[in-house]
């Protein structure tokens, strides 16, 4: 099995993207705004832990 990742302890370069929060079985606002590109770990792990999202794809870098 690979290493783990901590999320929290990286920069996330965020790239080409769709995707959606899901509120009531329904598509929302997205995971990441417009004109967002760059965003803490410790800010992407705390999205991905309070929403459900439906995720089609996300290019993300990290970077220490």
């Amino acid at each position: 099995m690979g290493d783990i990742i901590n999320i929290t302890a990286l920069h996330w370069r965020i790239g080409s993207r769709e995707s959606y929060k899901v509120i009531n079985n329904e598509l929302d606002e997205s995971l990441f705004l417009e004109d967002e590109k760059l965003i803490e770990g410790k800010i992407l792990i705390k999205l991905f832990a309070e929403n459900i999202y439906y995720i089609i794809f996300a290019e993300l870098q990290a970077y220490p």
